[in-house]
């Protein structure tokens, strides 16, 4: 008989758009970046919540009432978590929603909401994901108020995705029969990594059967 190894490694990435340089991968084209005060009196905050700069919708006329803004970003990976800074302050506030899809954005699942005047303030909230939901697009959505003053804001997006990377074999490629003995390396990029594990599946073969175990 002889030996097969199988190698994959799971990891576990944080991505954070501050929006400081440009938006950090997501695809809009009604949200604006900003630095300081929004122009609306009233509405919107003075600042970023962290650096320069952060997103918002500028709801002056003629975007109200009900008109829709929105952002997406695919990351390609499992989403676990996602936290960020809101900014709701206006008396004519309207309804932000954070959505998730699993099938490439074709549809999409609310996965938090508010609405209404929340002061001059920025907020913090994390939104866990249920992993089995395999959501990899998240989605921004603000649909405008009343009148002009409900410009709403975000900042400091953090988004934790966990996948499978593939490892570098030398000597024996992965997924090869060797002998006992033989010598086997794995080498990877940490690329960011905030943590991660490596499960190495030793399968053993004979003519009628392979039996496989893993590490992990």
């Amino acid at each position: 008989f002889a030996f097969m190894v199988i190698a994959t490694m799971g990891m576990v990435q944080a991505d954070v758009s501050s929006f400081e340089s440009d938006f950090d991968g997501w695809t809009t084209s009604t949200f604006l970046r900003n630095s300081g005060s929004t122009p609306t009196s009233g509405s919107g905050p003075s600042s970023a919540y962290t650096g320069s700069y952060y997103v918002f919708a500028e709801t002056s006329g003629p975007n109200f009432p009900g008109i829709e803004f929105s952002m997406y970003r695919d990351y390609s990976s499992d989403i676990t978590s996602v936290s960020f800074q809101y900014h709701m302050y206006g008396e004519t506030m309207g309804n932000v929603q954070l959505q998730g899809s699993s099938d490439g954005g074709s549809t999409y699942t609310t996965l938090w909401s508010k609405s209404g005047d929340y002061g001059n303030s920025w907020y913090s909230t994390t939104v866990p994901l249920d992993s089995s939901n395999e959501y990899q697009v998240l989605k921004f959505n603000y649909t405008s108020g009343s009148s002009y003053t409900g410009d709403f804001a975000l900042d400091n997006v953090d988004v934790i995705v966990t996948g499978v990377k593939d490892i570098i074999v030398t000597g024996p490629s992965s997924g090869s029969n060797y002998d006992v003995g033989d010598s086997l390396t794995m080498t990877w990029t940490s690329e960011q990594l905030s943590s991660s594990y490596v499960a190495i599946y030793v399968c053993t073969s004979t003519s009628s059967s392979t039996t496989c175990s893993s590490n992990s």
